[in-house]
């Protein structure tokens, strides 16, 4: 019976990793496509941030970009796009930013991390993107009304159990964004991402001999 050695394992991601970005740097189509998803979760939630509360596609980039990209700086790229649009929708409103802003920006971030792991190919991804972005919704769910729960005011939520189920409560009617932007954002990522053909494997050079 063979084992694995800890070294041959651990360099597994390192591998992933470095095919996904080379990937990504030797198919123009492929960056056009992560271009124009980035643009379209940032429209959309410019755009339903009035008309339909709490619609948004950054738990849907956050795992796409986990899965197809698995460079650990494009973890920023949901990031940026939640605060570009977090400041226009301040500098419109005066209600782009909350208190617990940055409970909702570390979701984004754990969910990638997350999504690192699942494979860019076969069974693995629908498998793997499937259940991280069930889980997404649920984790986003959570952590985001539980920082509103721990840094809002006492007088709005008591600091018990009993208000944070009513915080939970109330936040269940803005929750239905988050689910749609995901059921509907995640699996059009991953279909653009699958419909663009792969870049031919580039021969190295070979050298004439004597």
């Amino acid at each position: 019976m063979t084992t694995e050695s800890p070294i041959a394992s651990s360099e597994r991601p390192s591998r992933k990793t470095e095919s996904a970005w080379r990937t990504l740097l030797n198919s123009p189509a492929h960056l056009a496509v992560l271009v124009g998803l980035i643009l379209l979760t940032g429209i959309l939630r410019l755009g339903s941030a009035f008309d339909f509360p709490n619609f948004a596609m950054l738990l849907a980039l956050s795992v796409f970009c986990g899965i197809h990209v698995k460079h650990r700086a494009a973890m920023l790229i949901p990031l940026v796009v939640r605060l570009i649009t977090d400041c226009i929708i301040e500098y419109r409103t005066g209600f782009g930013f909350w208190e617990s802003w940055y409970f909702d920006y570390s979701c984004y971030v754990l969910i990638f991390l997350v999504s690192l792991w699942i494979p860019a190919k076969g069974r693995g991804r629908i498998v793997g993107a499937t259940a991280t972005g069930l889980g997404a919704i649920v984790v986003y769910f959570l952590v985001s009304n539980g920082g509103v729960w721990f840094l809002g005011s006492p007088a709005t939520y008591d600091r018990s159990f009993a208000g944070l189920m009513n915080c939970y409560a109330m936040g269940l009617p803005f929750v239905k964004g988050t689910v749609w932007g995901n059921v509907i954002g995640l699996p059009l990522f991953l279909l653009a991402w699958s419909l663009v053909p792969a870049p031919a494997p580039q021969s190295e050079p070979q050298l004439e001999q004597a």
